[in-house]
């Protein structure tokens, strides 16, 4: 039932991503809603929400008078103060993330966008390695058979290990677990790239991928692409007859 509520909410956090408020959320005494979700912010609730209060990557602070009947909180904290209500379950998954200000704060943006710019480019240099390879042949022609089946297979794949990893990664026994399946994650971008600079034929489109990785959004979104794409055509692949026969693709 865990993996079940954090694909949910792995699911909403995505599907809201294009709404993500920008200042925290204020429920004043008074208020009363049915739900509320919020991504990106802290959500101060000194009214009441008759259902769920879904943050994700921020805080739930329910104030004297705030009440609320179930909580689910990704990247956040919940704190009550003294009279507050929740009647009813509250699940939450991995603790606030730290909030630098100031100096700092550029410092860590700075080497955040450096270890992703460092990413891509892993990523795609082990693209460019396996692409000529013949399991490639194979990802690249299951792929272009059926590309909507490998699309919802691949979509649905990576939700579920985003969702796995997050809820092994809570607990210190769960930590290789969960580097284990970043790494499945990681295989299926390369994969994706490898799938799309072997369709793009003759020429140099890898200098074209890494600068269009190197681009904020555009980076996040090609990244996420290739890695459902690749992901969908290592199971459509993976789990063909021709190859655990061994019959047809050799590694």
């Amino acid at each position: 039932m865990a993996l079940v509520r954090v694909t949910a909410l792995t699911l909403a956090a995505l599907s809201m991503l294009g709404g993500v408020a920008q200042a925290d959320v204020h429920v004043p005494r008074g208020e009363v809603l049915r739900e509320i979700h919020v991504v990106g912010s802290d959500v101060r609730l000194d009214g009441t929400v008759t259902g769920q209060a879904v943050v994700v990557g921020g805080d739930l602070v329910l104030g004297a008078t705030g009440r609320v009947h179930s909580a689910d909180l990704l990247v956040g904290n919940l704190r009550a103060a003294p009279g507050a209500h929740v009647s009813g379950r509250v699940l939450q998954v991995g603790g606030a993330l730290p909030r630098p200000r100031g100096p700092r704060a550029w410092i860590f943006i700075a080497v955040a966008l450096a270890l992703r710019s460092l990413l891509g480019w892993l990523i795609l240099q082990a693209a460019l390695l396996a692409a000529p390879r013949r399991l490639l042949a194979e990802l690249t022609e299951a792929t272009g058979e059926a590309p909507l089946r490998t699309l919802i297979g691949g979509g649905l794949g990576g939700v579920g290990l985003v969702s796995a990893a997050v809820l092994t990664s809570v607990s210190v026994i769960g930590l290789p677990v969960a580097a284990a399946l970043v790494g499945l994650l990681l295989s299926g971008s390369v994969a994706g790239m490898a799938i799309a600079l072997r369709s793009a034929g003759p020429g140099r489109p890898g200098r074209l991928m890494l600068v269009a990785l190197l681009v904020p959004v555009l980076g996040e979104a090609l990244g996420s692409l290739a890695t459902v794409v690749g992901l969908g055509g290592l199971m459509r692949v993976l789990g063909s007859p021709s190859l655990v026969a061994g019959n047809q693709v050799t590694p």
